[in-house]
């Protein structure tokens, strides 16, 4: 067993923060931008409109960085190799985040918006296993039914409708993971 302490409730708020604030961007990215439409427009439009880019690819660029202290944290406190691998694709998952705060377009951007998603949702599986694993089977099966639905979503409807919920269930999954490793400090 690692040592737990006061660094794995630090790390713990880093997702917790993270998912925050990219919800807060979104939110004011979209509030400063009339012209963006929900279900219409994709959530990463809002980095290349003059009137909401800044806010944008500022609470990406945080998000970003926080997931990858988050997905560190998650190596470095990890119970299992489940949590391990999942922390280390969390890093990958921020590095991501990164990738679309920078100036990229095109296809370079789009590459960057979906390997995000793609990592997220296996960080979600590699540490819903670890749950499992470590017998926090109701964290695991919520993060499961989470990925389930968040797969179904793009299954069913065009990914431009689809991508505000897989976000949305990505900070809510990021959130419940962050709770779960504060409320795991210190116990065997």
């Amino acid at each position: 067993m690692k040592n737990k302490g006061k660094h794995q409730i630090a790390f713990a708020w880093t997702g917790i923060l993270g998912a925050l604030c990219f919800l807060i961007a979104w939110a004011a990215a979209a509030a400063a931008d009339p012209s963006w439409t929900l279900g219409e427009d994709w959530v990463s439009d809002l980095g290349t409109s003059d009137a909401s880019s800044a806010y944008f690819k500022a609470g990406c660029a945080v998000a970003g960085i926080l997931i990858v202290a988050f997905g560190a944290g998650n190596v470095a406190y990890g119970r299992n190799a489940g949590h391990e691998v999942g922390g280390a694709i969390l890093i990958a998952a921020g590095l991501a985040a990164l990738a679309i705060a920078s100036p990229i377009e095109g296809d370079a951007h789009a590459a960057a918006a979906y390997c995000l998603a793609i990592l997220l949702g296996a960080a979600a599986a590699s540490i819903a296993a670890g749950n499992w694993a470590a017998g926090r089977h109701a964290t695991a099966g919520v993060a499961m039914v989470m990925v389930i639905g968040a797969a179904a979503a793009v299954a069913a409807h065009p990914l431009v409708l689809a991508e505000p919920y897989v976000l949305i269930v990505a900070a809510a999954w990021i959130s419940i993971e962050g709770v779960r490793m504060i409320l795991d400090k210190g116990k065997d």
